[in-house]
């Protein structure tokens, strides 16, 4: 059995009590709030009838009840599942149709509680589906194990987070890299979220400047916009201590432009669903290439391999291949697809690669 990454941040929180945890435009929540909130979730959930190993499935948007209710359903041993509140009707009935939920949430009204949290369990503690893009969605299942494993490596080795960091996240915390680097993450080292609903560049601004932001994860057409507003040439951004890239590849000439305007990094990475970032730059490496990802992460094993599964040697272009503690086990109630992309523990990326003389 693993041990409940819920438990990771209960002891945050009575280490921090009236820290605050989440910040947003109009409102606060301290470690403390935010504990007793999420277990009277949890308190709800069972007067409902959910119990341990149930499929929860969350519609909501980049506020306070997003953390909340995660948190929540974790404490109980139920299954999350995180959902775009944005996916058109046909998409959502399509997942709905595969997840088989016992609840589905898109509003979230709740008193704070107390709860004895579930500390060991079975039970998956995520489900994250694909984008679809090379076939239907698939739900990426992930143990306790595996989300703490991969937590720790975002908060740790990618960004050096501490207790004095200040997170941006404006990132949709239903998709794995925002819900790890933008929230995750930053709670499990003490750090405090600032949450920003929907992205507009006045907006990061804004929060930045006001909150005094000094971890910014994004994208790269976020980057882009951010510095062409009008309103970058005078944006305070001395905060700023990185800025973090993902989902997409980040342009090396969009890397320098914004190293001139904030003075600040972005740190590239590569991930999928299934393995969140297990191969980045890091906060203290500031060596890096222009037609590189970065290296494998502390704990993480890559190769690359030919069209039989064999390994490739140094510079020769194949499969990447990746076996991480923080990957999937598989999809949800797919044995056929999760034997075409797990190997002996190994994730199948799909996408050409080469190791350099670098690593």
């Amino acid at each position: 059995m693993d041990e409940n990454f819920a438990c990771f941040l209960e002891f945050n929180a009575r280490r921090f009590k009236n820290r605050p945890a989440l910040i947003w435009h109009d409102g606060t929540l301290t470690w403390t709030e935010l504990d007793r909130l999420s277990s009277g979730f949890a308190h709800f959930l069972a007067e409902q009838g959910i119990r341990p190993g149930d499929r929860v499935a969350m519609l909501l948007p980049n506020c306070w009840t997003f953390p909340a209710a995660l948190l929540g359903i974790l404490k109980l041993g139920a299954t999350a599942a995180p959902l775009n509140p944005m996916l058109n009707k046909e998409e959502l009935l399509a997942i709905l149709h595969d997840l088989s939920p016992k609840r589905v949430l898109d509003k979230v009204k709740v008193d704070e509680a107390d709860w004895t949290t579930l500390r060991f369990s079975d039970c998956p503690a995520l489900i994250v589906y694909t984008s679809g893009s090379t076939g239907r969605p698939k739900g990426a299942v992930f143990s306790h194990k595996a989300l703490t494993f991969a937590v720790r490596l975002w908060g740790e080795a990618v960004m050096g987070l501490n207790l004095d960091d200040v997170v941006l996240g404006v990132l949709p915390l239903a998709h794995n890299y925002g819900m790890y680097s933008s929230l995750l993450a930053p709670l499990l080292f003490g750090a405090t979220v600032v949450l920003v609903e929907r992205f507009t560049p006045e907006g990061v601004f804004e929060a930045i400047k006001r909150h005094r932001v000094t971890v910014l994860p994004g994208v790269a057409t976020m980057f882009r916009r951010l510095l062409s507003s009008p309103e970058c040439t005078s944006a305070d951004l001395s905060s700023l201590r990185i800025a973090v890239c993902g989902a997409a590849p980040c342009p090396w000439e969009l890397l320098k432009e914004w190293r001139a305007r904030a003075g600040t990094r972005i740190l590239r990475g590569y991930g999928a669903t299934e393995v969140p970032r297990p191969i980045s730059y890091s906060h203290d490496d500031e060596v890096e290439f222009q037609e590189a990802i970065g290296r494998p992460l502390p704990g993480v094993q890559i190769r690359v391999a030919d069209e039989g599964g064999q390994s490739l040697s140094q510079g020769e272009i194949g499969e990447l291949w990746i076996k991480c503690p923080g990957a999937t086990g598989g999809y949800l109630d797919a044995p056929a697809e999760t034997r075409e992309v797990l190997v002996d523990g190994w994730f199948k990326t799909g996408d050409l690669g080469s190791i350099s003389r670098e690593g």
